[in-house]
């Protein structure tokens, strides 16, 4: 791939990444809700118990398509740093210290409304910091998970 045709891949793929981030952040507004037991642990539990270890999902399957932007808050982000990195507001996360503690995890999704949805994963079970954080992503895009030592994890090439 010539210099010209990268150059020209990795300007869509951060104005993409602007436009996810950017419809999350039309929501900051507006009030979320926060969703302590979910479809992506259920699914995952059900695929799981099934004696699958892999798997991938895409999240507008599971929560409806008017959920069309998607981004995960790891553990250690502060109200401030979910505040700037994404505009929204995080009092419906219910942070004790200000800051996501370390044995949870959040999935946060926007509708084409600008409505906000989060939903609290138990690390113990989901963990989808566990290549780190991924930024902004659409919820129709597939996600790998694999199961290991008890825990689905998102997959990676590795």
């Amino acid at each position: 791939m010539n210099k010209l045709a990268r150059g020209l891949l990795a300007a869509i793929i951060v104005a993409f990444l602007v436009v996810i981030i950017a419809m999350i952040a039309m929501a900051h507004g507006r009030s979320g809700t926060t969703n302590k037991e979910g479809a992506l642990e259920s699914t995952l539990r059900k695929i799981g118990s099934s004696g699958v270890h892999a798997t991938a999902l895409s999240l507008s399957d599971l929560y409806g398509p008017e959920w069309v932007a998607g981004a995960m808050i790891c553990p250690g982000a502060t109200e401030q740093s979910i505040a700037q990195n994404y505009g929204i507001d995080t009092t419906d996360l219910h942070l004790n210290g200000g800051k996501v503690p370390e044995d949870v995890n959040y999935l946060v999704m926007a509708s084409g409304d600008g409505d906000i949805r989060f939903e609290q994963l138990n690390r113990n079970q989901v963990d989808v910091c566990s290549v780190g954080p991924q930024g902004g992503f659409e919820t129709s895009s597939l996600i790998p998970f694999i199961k290991q030592d008890g825990v689905w994890k998102i997959g990676t090439s590795h």
